[in-house]
């Protein structure tokens, strides 16, 4: 697992008062809670797009609130995935905390394939006052058998970012979802399903 408590490099210690944080970033920046403001705004964005490699960052004022794990497959053969894998950011707290960020999903191989999913989907903030959701994670699948690889792969990618909190009286009611995190497919073989 990630990081927690805001910490991390794509952690925010933004606390701004009982019930109002940031969410975390990794692929995609955390979210907002006050959008107008510089101080308030969403941890950032950090890592490798093509290699990824960190663990998620922590969401702000949780011990609970961790971000993603880093999970890295090595194979020299072909890797098939037909079951679930999963690096995404976590929120348990209650009230006035932000979310964590997803992690990251590294996958070399000569060939990839299955029907399954890889998420990497930034956590969900609590969903009262002002609290940010974790951006989301990254993604990298690297496969070195161009020839061989399928065209037809039907394994699902997901790195939504969180669902944020605002009130009614913020212009953009999405100003505390987290944003997208990143995919990264070497070849031009196939698209994600």
């Amino acid at each position: 697992r990630g990081a927690v408590n805001g910490y991390g490099p794509g952690g925010t210690n933004t606390y701004i008062d009982e019930g109002t944080a940031t969410g975390s970033g990794y692929g995609g920046r955390g979210g907002a809670v006050s959008p107008q403001y510089e101080s308030r705004l969403g941890g950032p964005t950090y890592g490798s797009v093509s290699a990824p490699a960190d663990p998620g960052s922590g969401g702000a004022n949780s011990a609970f609130n961790f971000g993603g794990g880093a999970v890295s497959i090595v194979a020299g053969g072909a890797v098939r995935v037909d079951g679930t894998i999963t690096a995404d950011g976590v929120f348990k707290s209650e009230h006035g905390a932000g979310a964590g960020s997803g992690g990251s999903v590294f996958i070399t191989c000569a060939t990839f394939s299955g029907t399954g999913l890889v998420s990497a989907d930034g956590g969900e903030s609590s969903r009262r006052n002002l609290t940010g959701g974790g951006g989301g994670g990254r993604v990298a699948v690297v496969y070195t058998d161009e020839a061989a690889q399928s065209a037809s792969v039907g394994v699902r990618f997901t790195l939504a970012g969180g669902l944020g909190s605002v009130f009614d009286y913020y212009p953009d009611p999405f100003a505390g979802y987290g944003d997208l995190g990143t995919l990264y497919l070497s070849g031009h073989k196939f698209l994600p399903a």
